[in-house]
């Protein structure tokens, strides 16, 4: 009888543990459902603010000699290079957003032009963009020389040059010389308009001709003209070119 009462007594507790134990667990996952339910899972975002400046303005002043924006007299320097012509070499436009890199590439396209003896640039800034103020002192164009002398060669000879390397405000360039002897003119002239960034459709051009004469290069010193003079060769020539843009030089 005692063995009896001591197995159901056991029986009763091993019942017992396992319906604790499948109430805890019942419990517990009844608390991880409704945490779940109520718990959201947000993505995580992160934002930076990049101070990205924008182009306000883009100014050409020129400057004299002194590096002044006045002569003497108080009055505005003017220059002849026309200011629509510099602003289409630059390939940072107003609205844009500021680049150092382009920047610099715009300031050594300006300085490379034959007009142009100095470029200086200075930047404006504040909370709603940044000004670029280029200060340009012009190279002197047109220029008138003069030169002569006596050669051995073909005696007394005279020679004018002339050179413009701003024709019209928009850096055309025409370089012309002509020589006088008593016997013969000769003259080399160039003109020569380059391509304009502002003008993509626009292909540049370059002409020349010219007429030389000189000791001939085919006969020696021992052959000699009738009247005793060496023998001399005359030539004429030109050329005509095309020019346009190849990784941002002008060719």
């Amino acid at each position: 009888m005692r063995v009896s009462t001591v197995v159901i007594l056991l029986v009763g507790m091993l019942v017992f543990w396992e319906n604790q134990k499948a109430l805890a667990n019942s419990e517990l996952n009844s608390i991880l459902d409704t945490n779940t339910e109520n718990m959201s899972i947000e993505p995580s975002t992160y934002s930076a603010e990049v101070g990205e400046k924008i182009v306000k303005d883009i100014q050409i002043r020129f400057v004299n000699d002194k590096g002044k924006l006045v002569d003497d007299k108080g009055q505005l320097i003017e220059g002849r290079t026309q200011k629509d012509f510099i602003i289409g070499n630059l390939k940072l436009k107003v609205g844009q957003v500021f680049r150092e890199d382009v920047f610099q590439e715009d300031l050594q396209r300006l300085r490379r032009l034959k007009s142009f003896d100095k470029v200086k640039v200075s930047l404006e800034e504040d909370a709603t963009g940044i000004n670029i103020i280029y200060d340009i002192q012009e190279r002197r164009f047109p220029s008138l020389n003069f030169g002569g002398g006596n050669s051995s060669d073909y005696g007394l000879y005279g020679r004018v040059g002339y050179e413009d390397s701003n024709i019209s405000g928009l850096g055309d360039r025409l370089n012309a010389s002509v020589q006088l002897t008593r016997e013969d003119i000769q003259f080399d002239s160039h003109l020569t308009s380059p391509y304009r960034r502002g003008e993509p459709n626009r292909f540049g051009y370059s002409v020349r001709a010219f007429r030389q004469r000189d000791l001939s290069r085919t006969f020696n010193d021992d052959i000699k003209l009738a009247n005793g003079d060496r023998v001399r060769e005359g030539r004429f020539g030109g050329s005509v070119a095309v020019l346009g843009a190849v990784n941002d030089w002008d060719t």
